[in-house]
């Protein structure tokens, strides 16, 4: 590799990290903004409240947006409840004067499950979103993201 094409692309790196770097402070810094929420039910309000109150939605959008919001909170409630049970089995499995290291390993290995199937019902909703409201190219994005993801283009998360 020459020179030239080496301090190009160290330049792009280092530029790419900074803009990340400010990206993350930006949203470290709304984090901190942001009010705590402190149940469930509270931050379902606060988002129909933010989806009700924008003006660039439709009425059709807003609907959309807080029934694809509702569906979500239901299958994430599901998720959230299994990995509580599981944490409880592990108290009790820890608590145990000869606990199983087998029946830790398979709770462990729930419980990364039960994280991936979040993420997924995240970014799957994520996906249902950018149709909603029309973001075409991240649709488009969403859909590459997927055949990368999932291993054949168009597969379905759920």
């Amino acid at each position: 590799m020459s020179y030239s094409k080496m301090c190009l692309f160290l330049f792009i790196v280092s530029f790419s990290i900074g803009c990340s770097s400010r990206q993350e402070k930006k949203l470290e810094k709304e984090i901190a903004q942001t009010a705590s929420v402190s149940s469930v039910e509270q931050e379902r309000n606060d988002v129909r409240v933010i989806i009700q109150s924008s003006t660039h939605l439709s009425d059709k959008q807003k609907n959309e947006m807080i029934a694809l919001h509702d569906k979500t909170q239901e299958k994430m409630s599901a998720i959230n409840q299994e990995t509580l049970k599981l944490s409880e089995i592990l108290a009790k499995e820890y608590s145990r004067t000869n606990c199983s290291q087998k029946e830790i390993d398979a709770i462990k290995k729930r419980m990364t499950k039960n994280s991936k199937k979040r993420l997924d019902i995240i970014f799957h909703s994520m996906h249902k979103a950018d149709s909603i409201l029309g973001h075409d190219e991240l649709s488009t994005r969403g859909q590459v993201i997927d055949s990368f993801y999932y291993g054949n283009f168009g597969a379905q998360r759920f």
